[in-house]
């Protein structure tokens, strides 16, 4: 399972060994015991990768075997947009800060883990 976190600062990505219901079950136990409300709804979540990172994988090939309606667009000539369906959590309906989290075969997570790796630390090096 992939954990994507949305903040006013950033997305960030956290790959998780646990299923994504058990996983929301353990989150809404939480909610309900520190008396916090939240809201989940089915929903589809989009992040931007360098194209030329992009290009050296065979994320797009993997991504067609999935069955669950994740996708790939080309932006422009630096940026494809990796979209994949899951599941949002927040604590507010007009909230862009909040938590995605969705179910892929292991190698789709893997490579996304990868680029996401790959596209973070190519950032770093390039604001030096």
């Amino acid at each position: 399972m992939l954990k994507f976190i949305y903040t006013e600062a950033g997305i960030y990505l956290e790959p998780l060994t646990q299923g994504v219901d058990e996983w929301l079950s353990l989150r809404q136990k939480l909610a309900w015991c520190v008396g916090e409300t939240i809201i989940t709804e089915t929903s589809t979540a989009a992040f931007l990768l360098p194209i030329h990172l992009f290009e050296q994988t065979s994320l797009e090939a993997v991504l067609q075997q999935e069955v669950n309606g994740a996708a790939l667009y080309v932006c422009d000539e630096e940026y494809v947009e990796v979209s994949l369906p899951g599941i949002w959590i927040s604590t507010d309906f007009e909230s862009s800060e909040g938590v995605f989290v969705t179910r892929l075969s292991a190698r789709a997570e893997a490579l996304i883990i990868q680029l996401w790796q790959s596209c973070h630390a190519y950032a770093f090096l390039e604001a030096q």
